[in-house]
């Protein structure tokens, strides 16, 4: 606050004086910072173009729930990678929050209210059947963003929630499960099938599962839970092949996403793309209006019978859960060039390019094929190029597909 006279303190104070351009060379230099200064400046300026060019692939972490912009030491304190994780992560909570009738209106700038969307989120990715790196990811990925202590009494009931997760779903791999793999576990689970006493339809509907996700993509969840109503016949130009809708948007039900209507072709590869779509084919014939397609096969059940096939076809290193089969299918895609990463995104519907080079890692392949051995991968390509039922376990798995509506009428489903 100016006291009062001060204006006119000012003016006689510059009575009399010359204008400073007169004052010559002196005045200029005083006007100039100190050298440290200026050499404080530049060595702060060197640094930052250093960090710049040793993070090229740095996304920008500012967002819609940020409340205040994250400073440039703040940004660096964790890596290019954790950074496009958190970013693609937040990005579909934010969809998601957008697109969900019963919370979108609810103002997440609030602390307490961004704690109870985002446990709701994480209900969300639970009966989708994501992992808890997933979990993990948003919860402190709306942490740092929002620049929140990262201490236990922030978030609480994401805590909580991450607590129950780890304990109910351990740390999964994410390693993609190479097609020679997925041969070696549709021909034990039709083993079982053809074995048993009275065949296990369970075995039998986890190998069309399996199947249908490498080559859809979808994740286990939303692929237990495919009716015949989301599956669509071809259609000419339009859908030259079957095709299947996931999660219409008449039924109100968005996917982790948000997205609706979400139309995958089926039989990405040419090379075996008899098998995929003779086996949606299949499962689309013996399946009544309104019915599941694998019913009465549950993701519980679907999990321990995966793991089962895994531990007796040896590929235990492979650490094969059903969500594999996604990440199998976008490695197996950009490995194979059959799909480049945008048209990865749109197939895998995800929101973000991050998300999909998390999935699509080629390299995450390769490795997984040198577990798998060299004896074990030519038996799986020979599973692949069989002719006959005989030879080839998923033109068993077809054929028995086609007695599904008479086996399950059986047992009185």
């Amino acid at each position: 606050m100016r006291r009062p006279g001060a204006a006119a303190d000012v003016e006689l104070a510059g009575a009399g004086r010359r204008p400073a351009a007169a004052e010559g060379p002196r005045a200029s230099r005083r006007s100039k910072a100190p050298k440290h200064v200026q050499q404080r400046a530049e060595r702060a300026e060197e640094r930052r173009v250093k960090t710049l060019a040793r993070n090229p692939g740095r996304l920008p972490l500012a967002g819609p729930v940020a409340i205040k912009d994250l400073t440039a030491p703040e940004e660096f304190s964790v890596s290019g990678a954790q950074a496009q994780s958190y970013l693609a992560e937040v990005e579909e909570f934010e969809a998601w929050h957008k697109a969900t009738p019963t919370v979108r209106k609810i103002d997440i700038r609030d602390v307490d209210n961004l704690d109870a969307v985002a446990v709701n989120y994480i209900a969300h990715l639970w009966e989708q059947g994501d992992e808890v790196q997933v979990v993990r990811a948003v919860v402190f990925g709306l942490i740092f963003k929002r620049g929140l202590p990262k201490v236990r009494t922030t978030l609480p009931r994401c805590r909580r929630a991450i607590a129950g997760y780890e304990k109910e779903r351990p740390i999964e791999s994410r390693d993609p499960t190479p097609i020679e793999a997925l041969a070696l576990l549709v021909d034990d689970l039709v083993h079982q099938d053809t074995q048993s006493d009275g065949g296990d339809i369970l075995a039998l509907l986890a190998a069309a599962a399996a199947t249908n996700q490498f080559d859809a993509g979808g994740r286990p969840t939303e692929t237990i839970e495919l009716t015949r109503e989301k599956i669509i016949p071809p259609q000419g130009r339009r859908f030259a092949r079957m095709a299947i809708m996931f999660h219409p948007q008449n039924m109100g039900k968005a996917s982790k996403s948000g997205k609706t209507d979400d139309t995958v072709m089926c039989g990405l590869d040419p090379e075996y793309r008899s098998l995929f779509v003779g086996t949606l084919e299949a499962l689309y014939q013996a399946t009544r209006p309104g019915e599941r397609l694998f019913s009465p096969l549950t993701l519980p059940a679907y999990e321990r019978i995966v793991a089962g096939a895994s531990q007796r076809c040896g590929l235990d290193e492979l650490k094969t859960v059903p969500h594999n089969f996604r990440h199998g299918m976008a490695a197996h895609a950009l490995h194979h060039k059959l799909l480049d990463e945008k048209a990865l995104q749109t197939r895998m519907r995800v929101l973000t390019p991050a998300t999909v080079k998390r999935y699509g890692k080629t390299g995450k392949l390769q490795r997984q094929m040198q577990l798998l051995g060299r004896s074990k991968r030519l038996q799986g390509e020979a599973l692949l190029k069989g002719t006959t039922p005989e030879k080839n376990p998923f033109l068993s798995m077809i054929s028995r597909l086609k007695h599904l509506r008479r086996r399950r009428k059986e047992l009185g489903l």
